[in-house]
């Protein structure tokens, strides 16, 4: 139902920073696409490269049940080298952020 998981990397920063945590509701999207899985929805998915991923829908993508996805760093992974995300892979979509104590 919910994930706690850690952000590792720059590629969300602004809005997540290295260390911070998610709350992730990890199955509801499921029986509800495409409601729940629009643009600007921050997800956290398996990708077959970098391993568990956070990044943001840019799109829907042109197969069903695909959403292109970028970081919201420019220093971050291109849309294009990310590949278009597959709902199976899609672990769940962000619902809370908890900020890294400094």
């Amino acid at each position: 139902m919910f994930k706690i998981i850690r952000v590792c990397g720059s590629s969300m920063e602004p809005n997540y920073n290295d260390g911070d945590y998610v709350i992730v509701f990890s199955w509801l999207h499921k029986i509800l696409v495409p409601s729940l899985l629009k643009a600007k929805r921050d997800i956290v998915f398996t990708h077959p490269a970098l391993g568990t991923s956070l990044k943001r829908i840019r799109k829907p993508a042109s197969s069903p049940f695909t959403y292109e996805v970028y970081g919201t760093n420019p220093q971050s992974v291109t849309p294009e080298a990310l590949g278009d995300v597959r709902l199976e892979n899609i672990l769940g979509f962000v619902v809370w952020r908890i900020q890294k104590s400094l």
